[in-house]
């Protein structure tokens, strides 16, 4: 997802809808709201924050390329069809939105049925609009620090390959390093196996029974014998 723009568009929609339902669930047990109008656009306000914060810090953690270009094509598609929505409800008949109320709060204060469902489509969109427009300034600002104070350095594939192929180097190193005291250390014991049994066989001993003293197999010792 961090470094895919594939990944990204498609992975980070479950991630930000997780980020969103939890931010809200927050704000709203901090707001303690009800259900009266004035609370009800709180809440819409706290949807908006919920979503500009969860989307502006998934954005952050992709690379700084991907996150860029995924939010210009976002808000270039949202922006595309407010307006396409836009132009059809300029050719839309206002018969076809009549089933509202005339004692409506909105019909109250000047709103057209039609203007209504209008208006509740732009504040559905609204909130992915300036999360995106948000999150590309975040962005560019990031890519203003990664050039300046980061030698140019962003998260890409290779930089995730590298981290894996540093600890890939370190665990190798280690278990080479394990080996070798391993050896080392069986070494040491067959050496000291060897040294009883020079012993028992110089106090007359047979071969046969100084192995099975020092517990030492006959092929290990020979072997031994010989690169001594």
């Amino acid at each position: 997802m961090t470094t895919s723009l594939r990944s990204f568009l498609l992975d980070s929609v479950f991630l930000e809808l997780i980020s969103v339902a939890v931010l809200f669930d927050v704000f709203n047990k901090i707001a303690h709201l009800g259900n009266n109008s004035y609370d009800f656009i709180i809440q819409y306000v706290l949807i908006v924050l919920a979503i500009t914060i969860s989307w502006s810090i998934v954005s952050c953690m992709a690379n700084n390329k991907v996150a860029t270009l995924a939010n210009i094509i976002l808000s270039t598609a949202i922006g595309l069809m407010i307006y396409i929505k836009d132009a059809i409800f300029d050719v839309l008949p206002d018969s076809l939105f009549q089933k509202y109320d005339s004692s409506d709060f909105l019909i109250s204060i000047g709103y057209t049925p039609k203007g209504i469902v209008q208006a509740a489509l732009n504040y559905a969109f609204l909130p992915f609009l300036i999360s995106n427009i948000i999150a590309a300034l975040i962005c560019e600002i990031k890519g203003y620090w990664i050039d300046k104070y980061n030698d140019g350095k962003d998260i890409t594939m290779e930089m995730i390959k590298e981290d894996i192929n540093e600890k890939e180097v370190h665990s190798s190193n280690e278990s080479v390093e394990k080996s070798s005291e391993k050896l080392e250390q069986t070494q040491a014991n067959i050496k000291m196996q060897m040294n009883i049994i020079d012993n028992l066989l110089a106090r007359g001993f047979k071969l046969s029974e100084a192995l099975e003293l020092a517990e030492l197999d006959e092929e290990t010792y020979n072997k031994f014998k010989a690169e001594k």
